[in-house]
Parts: structure tokens; sequence; C-alpha cells
């Protein structure tokens, strides 16, 4: 944003008092009706005026110098105690090195001096939640809401961090919600597809990922959901068409990648199986998933030092994956009796 040196402090202050959250979606935030009111300047004040140093600062932030960009913006601030909008952007800059415990401290100072000040609570929440402070998040995401109740960034974070609280029900009447303000909001369509599969409610998850193939056609993540979907309700051969069609469109996704991987495994295609298993692991190799498989693979095989290097890769990135350690117990139990 290039700001004119010319213009009056009232107009600058409402141009920036924004909402500078980036949320999940990546979805702009609106406050044009946030501007907070100015206070008197601070008795002693640093060179220069408001509009040079928020010029400066915000030319310093456009150019990534964010450490920069903090010292011009508390300049400014030094002029404007209470500019809401100029703490947004100290925490902003904060964001954006993910510094959150930075960036807190900002938010929470923005919402104290204006508690009424929607989009500062839920920069705030945004915050909380990069921290899985999910029970402060969720608080800071409600008041934005009483505040503006058609907050769309609100609601789409709020149904993210419901998720993680484990309040499913919830999140997707807040995905809905975001529906209503946009129905082509696909990252909400597909997040309802998602929690109905994890609940087991087949149908409704299809219905939702056909909503969002006719938003996003090229969607490589909702096809292999789909091949998810089919293999649990023991459709293989759609489920491989699904999870092809992933592939085609995207190589790299993983999930995809590493299903077809595991049913060329539980084919006994061993050579089809190292294919697949090996691209996925170059795509992520921190899945404990990748490992396990690749564990199984190598004890089919007889080639125990790499099943048991697999499989203790498999518990370290996962000390909870159980199959895993049963797995492993075998193999060392194999290779003690092939001596």
């Amino acid at each position: 944003m290039k700001l004119t040196t010319h213009s009056s402090r009232a107009r600058l202050t409402a141009l920036l008092a924004f909402c500078i959250t980036v949320s999940p979606a990546g979805l702009p935030a609106d406050a044009a009706d946030a501007a907070p009111a100015a206070a008197a300047p601070a008795a002693a004040q640093p060179a220069g005026n408001f509009d040079e140093h928020m010029n400066g600062a915000t030319e310093l932030f456009n150019q990534g110098k964010y450490e920069q960009a903090v010292g011009r913006f508390r300049q400014a601030l030094a002029l404007d105690p209470h500019n809401v909008a100029v703490l947004n952007w100290i925490g902003f800059c904060y964001q954006k090195q993910n510094l959150w415990d930075k960036a807190t401290p900002e938010y929470e100072k923005a919402v104290e001096l204006d508690p009424n000040y929607a989009e500062a609570h839920n920069n705030l929440a945004f915050a909380y939640q990069q921290q899985r402070q999910y029970d402060k998040s969720e608080g800071e995401y409600r008041q934005a809401l009483k505040l503006k109740p058609a907050f769309m960034e609100a609601h789409y974070n709020l149904a993210f961090v419901l998720t993680q609280l484990k309040k499913p029900d919830e999140a997707v009447a807040e995905y809905q919600k975001v529906l209503e303000l946009d129905p082509t909001m696909s990252n909400a369509v597909y997040q309802i597809g998602v929690i109905s599969q994890e609940k087991g409610d087949y149908d409704k998850a299809i219905e939702y990922y056909n909503r969002c193939l006719e938003l996003d056609p090229k969607s490589a993540a909702v096809h292999s959901k789909l091949g998810v979907i089919q293999l649990a309700k023991k459709d293989k051969t759609r489920a491989v068409d699904e999870f092809k069609l992933a592939l085609e469109l995207d190589p790299q996704f993983y999930e995809a990648r590493l299903q077809m991987g595991t049913l060329h495994l539980e084919d006994k295609s061993f050579n089809s199986a190292l294919k697949e298993l090996g691209k996925a692991l170059e795509v992520n190799p921190y899945d404990d998933a990748v490992h396990f498989q690749l564990g199984r693979l190598f004890f089919q095989l007889e080639q125990y030092n790499n099943a048991i290097d697999q499989l203790r890769q498999a518990i370290y990135l996962n000390p909870k994956n159980e199959d895993a350690k049963q797995e492993l117990e075998k193999v060392v139990a194999a290779k003690k009796a092939k001596v």
C-alpha cells in the first residue's frame, strides 16, 4: 500500500484500519468500518511526522524487511499511541516472521484499546490458533463474530479451530455459514466432506466432494479422498481409478501415491509397491505411514534389516504406532529364526 505524505492522519488511519490476518484459506479480510479513534501525540515525539513514518514502514514491509518496518511503525505509534491499525501492522510484521510470541501482545493491545474492533479479535484469534491455544482462539473468533456476524474469514477460521477441539458438528455449522456468504468457497465444501468422511457418513462426504469437483475440477485431494471412501466401501476398482485421477492431476500428491503403493503390496505386486512407496517417501519422508508400509514390504521380501530400519523409523516418527511395533516384533523374530 503506497501512502501519500500529503494525506491527513484521519484519512490514513481509515485506510490502514483493516484486518491483516492470513487465514488457512488465504482469504482477505475486510475491516473498512473499523477505523480506530486517534489519540493525542505523546509529549516526546520522534523526528518526522506520522505519514512519513507510515510510508517508510510500509515500504520496508513490502521489501520483506520486517524488523526495520517494526521500528518505523513504532515511531508512528509514538505519535498516535491509540492507533489500532498501527498495532495491527506491528503484529503482522511479527506474524510474517512466525514470531507469534511477539505478534500476540500487539494484537492483545489492539483489542484492549478497541474492544469493539472485530478485526482485532480475529487477528488475536489467529495468533492463538497458530500457537495451538485453541480454547482462547475460539473465544476470540466468537467475539469477532458477535461484533460482525457476516465476517466470513472468522467463520472459516473458527470452523478449523472447532475441528481441532473435536467439535465436528459445530465446525460443519461454521463452514455452512461460510457457504451462505460465499457458495463458491470450495475449501469450505471440501472440509465438510472431510468431516463427514471421518464420521463415517460416506454418502454425505461423496455429495460434498462432488460439489467440490464442480467448483474445482482439478482437485487431486478430492479424488484421493473419494478413493479412500471407495476402499472403505470395498470397491477396489473405483478406488484405484480415483487414485490414478489424483496422480494425473498432481504426480506429487502423497496420499494417493501411498494408497497405490499399499494396494500393490496387498496384491503382492512388490516391484510396483516399491516404486509407488519410494515416490511417496520422496514426497513426504516424515510420515510414519510410508515407513510402516515399506517395512511391511521389505518383510515380505525377507530383507529383514531394511524392514527393521523402516519400522524403527515409523515408530520414531510416531511412538503411538502400535501396528509398527507389532510388525517389528514379527520381523525380529523372523530374522532370528532365519539365522
